[in-house]
């Protein structure tokens, strides 16, 4: 197992734990949720993504729009 924030550098990781993500992350682990971002997956050491740390933690995630299709979101317009 590497140890925690492994491979990024020390900003990034500082940075990442600033912010709600991580939080939002080990909350969909917790209660096997899915995440839903818009973000790929980055290969930088520079900036750790969604869905980076949700690999890392065996977190499912969905792009909105794969979203959309799992759950067969429908739009209809009023007359």
């Amino acid at each position: 197992m590497e140890p925690y924030g492994a491979g990024y550098e020390p900003a990034a990781v500082a940075g990442f734990l600033q912010d709600a993500y991580y939080y939002l992350i080990a909350h969909a682990h917790a209660h096997k949720y899915v995440m839903v971002t818009h973000e790929v997956v980055a290969h930088s050491t520079k900036m750790i993504k969604i869905p980076n740390a949700c690999l890392g933690v065996d977190v499912r995630y969905l792009t909105p729009f794969e979203m959309l299709r799992a759950e067969r979101a429908k739009f209809l317009l009023g007359s």
